[in-house]
């Protein structure tokens, strides 16, 4: 005879547990016959089973039900099975609610419960024992030990495979037995631990007196054995092996005879997972409580006939109540009397389950009587039996939102007037092009538009141009189409058919749901514009031809003028290396060639003109560094100055970025005219360029002291070949140099202002874009050719690295300046808050301490000032970082005590120059030839001179083709300023291995020291190179 385990639940995974479960327990009977298990998802389906097999003769030990199995009960199947076999024992694994005194009613013994969710263990002891026992009442053990003897291998066998530790203790609390999962939750093999005095510590960290204390008048189940037992339950955490902490939950069984306490069972499972889902879910709900009661909006909980149960904060607050108060109102209450209808309406569709949520726009009543308009969004809560159980609702205060409509319609009332006076017809056409309104003029040039009565409703087409179709070109089908706003105009054929030209504009109009339902359409007659087109085309085809036949003029004059030129300042130049001339001579061939490179300038200027005035000049912006720009410039001026007694002087502003992208050539030319201007209009004392930062630009300004200028004259300086001054001052230019200067400016986006006074001086000033280089490749922050930093050396005595604390409570900012940092050899230490960043720095002594303002905790100032306060630690150098850069914060860190002040973004050039300062040191650089920030100036000139021909044999490898080199000497020998540095250009991208030769050229050219580069190019091509 088959002996089977039944379980049926209609959820698979279940099915699926039952199935590893009971899949195998054979060998647990001790009818040593085999056990079958089998399991359903159908009651129908089982009780169908259970007649057949009972009928073969077949002994179902036990049934595992849900309460629910499909469409039967699990109760009505229960008792199914029991009529026929009343000695079947039924386990209900559920976790719905069930009445013990109903349940055991209808079954009257044999039932037992086990609540979901269950561990494996509980459920496995539990079938296994009752299976045992009610075979046990069939077969009787073949020898006295038999029973004993199975039983111990039952339950052993059922210890040693559980997740669960079983554990038991004798009557003297010894340690008597521990299963092997002890490995599995602790990490200990038993055999590992002495039961007598290092169990203890594992399994039951705190004394057992804490936990044995049993209610005096609790009763003790008995078995059929006569043993009685009592249980207790609790959590605790244990230790692991490897140190971390391990939630469990034991369950203590103790074990009496004839009132005597024999032993102890202890069963011990891992609820780690459990407690962490535990504390994950009451932290979601304190969120969610947040949530709730930190809202905008007004949220409640409703019953079932409307009163409030409960209210946030902001729903009270709404309505003038206390949450007190509200609890107990009905919605009714507080709802309009012209609104109640529609809000019961709603309430008992929600509520009888005809729908699920609602929403409206309501008026609602506060405490005061005022009346206020809400957003009302309510929705069902279901009970375990699918019933509204309660309701939630959300209200958001619209009332100002109502007042702004009624405002709109009032200007939409405004609009439609505005419409009707605009010269043209504004229409509303809808998507099967119905006219749906028509407003403005709409009587214009031979065609007469119906009135709104006569309009309205027909076809656009129809009314437009009496046609039954929409026209290929129609705007108002375009936008319908394409969804965007289209415009077209009208054609020749349409013209001449209504006597006019049209522009037609259409907009696509949207519904609530963004879809386009309509377009607004608006016809303009254009007949005026069209007729001034015709004459603009005119005299701009009138107007191209001059410009052409000036262009030609001009390309053809500056070839005639340039091919004199090029043998006069060639023979100049040549001349004047000749050491046998005299020097009367010389002065004589100078005086040609500054009059020849006159000449060539003013015939630049006109070229530069020519293109500004046919637009077809265009800047070429580059990467350069804006502060060695400015010093080039006024080095290339400071001996024309220094030869008339002028001081020339250039102030850069301490926040000018290091590196800009713009135009540099037409920049210089800029500059250069409005300092040369400067110098040769003042006679004596002083001439200053200054570049700061304007807002988002860069502003440059030019001051003199020279002859001024007259008021009248301020605008005419502007006019091309216009000159103000005196006789020799006229004759010294072209007179376009500031009209150039004018219109290269406002190619760049700004415009070039001037104030003067007579006699007193002159203040020319623009601000233009110059979108700031961020060089990340290095921490130097340079371009070009610029060495990198790559560590440095102490300036004091002192062997380890420099310790910098990073203050900062942005994390990102400190990992920005922390790999800064790091690369160059400091020792870097960051800290989060005001506490931590005075405790580390006590700690550490650090060198230097990057304070940010913005410190939690004890606050950035109050730690600078303890920090100061401390003797060991109150000389540290300390920088405040802040991207608030009024002068007042700079002073409110000085006071605190700073020693310096650095501005957000931080730039790192500015970074490296305060620890340059304040620790004294020297910067290592990635060339070799670059060893310390003193060390990056440009040489002598004599001393360059002196090495010319060492340098130019370590170069040579290094070298462009001779060829090119020569081709530089061409445009040299003619004065070709322009043409040198496209040259020097072409050479710098065509052959990049020439960066040191392109550098000292550039320097030289720059400079305007023409005469010792030709020297440095002459000597390369004399040394074959």
């Amino acid at each position: 005879m088959s002996r089977q385990i039944w379980a049926a639940d209609t959820d698979s995974r279940m099915s699926d547990r039952y199935r590893t479960l009971f899949g195998d327990t054979d060998f647990l009977l001790p009818s040593r016959e085999g056990l079958i298990f089998r399991n359903f998802t159908d009651g129908s389906e089982l009780l169908e089973s259970f007649r057949k097999h009972f009928a073969q003769g077949e002994q179902i030990l036990l049934c595992i039900l849900e309460t629910q199995i499909g469409t039967l009960s699990g109760i009505d199947i229960a008792e199914s099975l029991r009529s026929a076999d009343p000695e079947l024992i039924i386990i209900f694994v559920t976790d719905a609610e069930l009445s013990f005194a109903t349940v055991m009613s209808r079954l009257q013994r044999d039932v037992y419960f086990l609540k979901k969710p269950f561990e494996d263990g509980e459920l496995l002891l539990l079938a296994v024992s009752l299976a045992e026992n009610r075979c046990r009442r069939d077969l009787p053990p073949a020898n006295p030990y038999a029973e004993f003897e199975e039983k111990e291998k039952m339950y052993r066998l059922l210890a040693e495979n559980t997740a669960d530790v079983i554990w038991t203790r004798d009557s003297d609390m010894r340690f008597t037995y521990c299963s092997p999962s002890l490995k599995h939750l602790l990490g200990y093999a038993p055999e590992e631990v002495d039961y007598a005095t290092e169990m203890e510590d594992l399994l039951s960290p705190f004394s057992l007196d804490a936990i044995s204390n049993l209610d005096a008048g609790s009763e003790i189940p008995e078995d059929s054995d006569g043993a009685m037992f009592e249980t207790l339950r609790f959590d605790q955490k244990l230790r692991h092996k490897n140190g971390s902490d391990v939630w469990a939950e034991t369950v203590l069984t103790y074990i009496y005879e004839e009132d005597r306490l024999t032993g102890l069972v202890g069963v011990t499972r891992d609820i780690t997972k459990r407690k962490q889902a535990t504390d994950a879910l009451r932290k979601s709900e304190e969120k969610l409580r947040a949530i709730f009661e930190n809202a905008i909006a007004g949220i409640s909980i409703l019953n079932t006939k409307g009163q409030y149960t409960y209210s946030n904060d902001k729903l009270a607050e709404m309505l003038g109540y206390t949450k007190e108060e509200v609890y107990g109102l009905n919605y009714s209450e507080i709802t309009h009397p012209q609104d109640i209808q529609a809000s019961r309406d709603y309430f008992r569709q929600l509520t009888d389950g005809e729908i699920g949520s609602y929403a409206l726009e309501k008026r609602f009543v506060r405490k005061d009587s005022t009346v206020f308009w809400g957003n009302l969004s309510v929705s069902a809560i279901y009970d375990t039996e699918d019933r509204v159980g309660s309701v939630i609702s959300i209200i958001i205060d619209i009332d100002e939102r109502k007042k702004i409509e009624e405002e709109l319609k009032a200007a939409l009332s405004k609009l439609r007037a505005v419409f009707d006076t605009i010269p043209g017809v504004v229409n509303v056409i809808d998507r099967d092009y119905n006219i749906l309104t028509i407003s403005g003029n709409k009587s214009f040039g031979n065609r007469k538009i119906p009135d709104d009565g006569k309009a309205v409703g027909r076809k656009c087409y129809d009314v437009t141009r009496g046609t039954s179709s929409v026209c290929p070109e129609c705007a108002v089908a375009r936008v319908f189409e394409s969804g965007r706003p289209e415009t077209r105009f009208s054609t020749p054929e349409e013209e001449a058919a209504s006597g006019m030209a049209s522009k037609i504009y259409a907009v696509p109009l949207y519904d609530d749901s963004g879809n386009i339902s309509a377009a607004l359409e608006l016809i303009m007659d254009i007949s005026d514009l069209r007729e001034m087109e015709r004459k603009l085309q005119e005299a701009k085809k009138t107007a191209e031809t001059a410009s052409q036949a000036k262009s030609e003029f001009l390309a053809s004059m500056s070839h005639e003028l340039r091919t004199p030129l090029n043998g006069i300042l060639g023979y100049t130049q040549i001349l004047r290396r000749d050491s046998r001339l005299s020097e009367q001579q010389l002065r004589a061939i100078g005086t040609i060639h500054r009059s020849g490179e006159h000449l060539l300038t003013m015939i630049n200027e006109i070229l530069d003109f020519s293109k500004l005035e046919a637009r077809k000049m265009e800047l070429n912006p580059v990467n350069f560094r804006l502060r060695d720009f400015l010093s080039d410039i006024t080095e290339v001026l400071r001996v024309r100055a220094e030869q008339k007694g002028i001081t020339l002087s250039c102030e850069s502003a301490a926040d000018l970025p290091d590196s800009v992208h713009g135009d540099e050539y037409r920049l210089r030319q800029i500059l250069l005219n409005l300092i040369g201007n400067a110098v040769k209009f003042t006679e004596k004392g002083r001439v200053k360029i200054k570049a700061d930062r304007y807002y988002q630009r860069i502003r440059f300004q030019v001051e003199d002291s020279g002859i001024g200028i007259s008021s009248e004259n301020l605008e005419k300086i502007f006019l091309p070949f216009h000159q103000v001054g005196n006789i020799r001052t006229k004759t010294q230019g072209s007179g376009l140099g500031l009209a150039i200067s004018q219109k290269l400016v406002r190619m760049m986006g700004g415009r070039l202002h001037v104030k003067s006074v007579p006699e007193q001086g002159s203040l020319f000033w623009f601000s233009i874009e110059l979108p700031e280089i961020r060089d990340e490749s290095g921490p130097s922050g340079e371009i070009g050719n610029k060495a990198k930093i790559i560590a440095y050396t102490r300036s004091v005595s002192g062997k380890d690295a420099y310790k910098i604390l990073i203050a900062e409570n942005i994390e990102k900012n400190r990992i920005i300046l922390k790999e800064m940092l790091l690369p160059l050899g400091f020792d870097i230490f960051e800290a989060s808050d005001g506490n931590d960043a005075l405790e580390k720095a006590m700690l550490l002594h650090p060198d230097l301490i990057l304070m940010s303002l913005t410190m939690p905790m004890t606050n950035s100032y109050e730690t600078v000032r303890q920090i100061r306060q401390t003797p060991a630690i109150g000389d540290v150098v300390i920088i405040a970082l802040s991207a608030t850069v009024l002068n007042r914060t700079r002073k409110k860190c000085s006071d605190a005590g700073c020693n310096d002040f650095l501005a957000r973004p931080v730039r790192i050039n500015d970074l490296l120059e305060r620890l340059r300062i304040h620790l004294k040191l020297e910067w290592i650089y990635e060339d070799s030839t670059y060893t310390s920030v003193r060390n990056t100036e440009t040489p002598d000139c004599s001393e360059e001179r002196g090495n010319k021909e060492s340098e130019s044999q370590a170069d040579a490898a290094f070298l462009p083709p001779v060829k090119e080199i020569v081709s530089l000497r061409e445009f040299l020998m003619i004065g070709d300023i322009r043409g040198i540095r496209d040259q020097i250009g072409k050479i710098e991208s065509m052959y990049p291995d020439s960066s040191a030769f392109v550098e000292k050229v550039s320097r030289l050219m720059n400079m305007y020291r023409l005469d010792e580069l030709q020297e440095l190019i002459e000597g390369y091509i004399g040394a074959g190179v």
